[in-house]
Formats: C-alpha cells, structure tokens, sequence
C-alpha cells in the first residue's frame, strides 16, 4: 500500500485511548474517521451502530475502542457479518481489557468485565474463521488515562503509558495484512 493512505473507522475517538490513537494514526499517515456518542454514532443505540457499520464499509480498517453495554460485542458481531456478507477484506481491531483476557481479573467481576470477556471469545472466534477479515485483540492492562488516573482507589497500580500503548495499537493495524495476531494482552511491568 505504499503512496496510498490507509483509512481506519474509531470508535471512541475523543478522549483517552481513542484520542491517542487517533493522533498516533494521524502522524503515520493514515486517515482517521473518528465516530462517537458526539457524533451521533452511539453504540448503545441500533441507530448508531448501523450508521457505524454502513460507515466502516468505506474504510480499510475498523477500529472497535468504545464500550457501553455490550455495544462494543454488538458492533464487532454487525460489522463482521456485514463485511463478510459484502465481500469485504481488511482488518478489525477490537480494543479489550485484561479483565477479559483474563476472567476474573477480580474477586467480583463486574458489568464491564463480562463484556470485556465477551469481545475477547466473540474476537477470538471470528479470528479463526476462513474469511478475508483479519479480526485481532488487544488486551490492555489499566492505561493511563485522565479517567483511570483520577480513580484514586487506583493510584498505586501501575498503568500503561497512554502513548506506549496507543503505538502498540497501531504496529498492529500495520502489520501486512498476510499476518495476524488474534490475540494479546499488555500489561504494565511493576516498578
């Protein structure tokens, strides 16, 4: 693809994670479509996700970073199908958590880790399948956002390096489309 831009669709673009990687992208050359809640593109709404998906069909890559119940499985399920349906190739990148690489990652699991759960088989299983859809996930481990940062009850975990894991993100979307890595988890080392 040299010369020609890549196109990437992102959920969740304007803050945390989604921001970063947006700007990540953006220096490597790529042309970013950031949708979100602002943008009348909300997950959580029928509506939304089908104005998402009719949108990723005019991009190469499709990066699935919001969640809110369940939303973010719902998507992942309707984007793949359809491109599939369609004929489509490229890449889908499902942003997940340790907490469902890893289930459970707490005594008591909450809301988010079994959605978080539920993207990883979901992502997991389509990975798998004969098609010309490159689905991977990334697993991260807490990342410093302004939102986790400002959690004190987390103040002593270590997170992630919010631009560290953003570029980590990106090698992914740009490794050659004849390879994959279904799967992965990130943490940050203890210091």
């Amino acid at each position: 693809m040299s010369g020609v831009s890549k196109t990437c669709l992102l959920t969740g673009h304007t803050r945390g994670f989604g921001h970063e990687l947006s700007k990540v992208l953006s220096v490597g050359g790529w042309q970013v479509h950031g949708v979100s809640r602002s943008t009348d593109h909300d997950i959580e709404t029928e509506g939304g996700r089908d104005r998402i998906v009719n949108l990723s069909l005019n991009h190469q890559f499709f990066v699935n970073n919001a969640h809110s119940n369940f939303g973010q499985v719902e998507l992942l399920s309707k984007v793949f199908e359809t491109w599939r349906a369609q004929g489509k190739s490229g890449s889908i990148l499902n942003i997940g958590s340790r907490a469902g690489s890893e289930f459970p990652a707490r005594q008591v699991p909450i809301p988010y880790d079994y959605e978080k759960l539920a993207l990883f088989q979901l992502s997991k299983s389509l990975s798998s399948l004969e098609s010309s859809i490159r689905v991977m996930c990334v697993n991260f481990g807490y990342i410093a956002t302004e939102r986790i940062l400002a959690r004190t009850e987390l103040k002593s975990v270590p997170k992630l390096d919010l631009n560290h894991a953003a570029k980590l993100a990106a090698w992914l979307l740009n490794l050659p489309i004849d390879c994959t890595v279904p799967e992965i988890t990130v943490l940050p080392v203890r210091s």
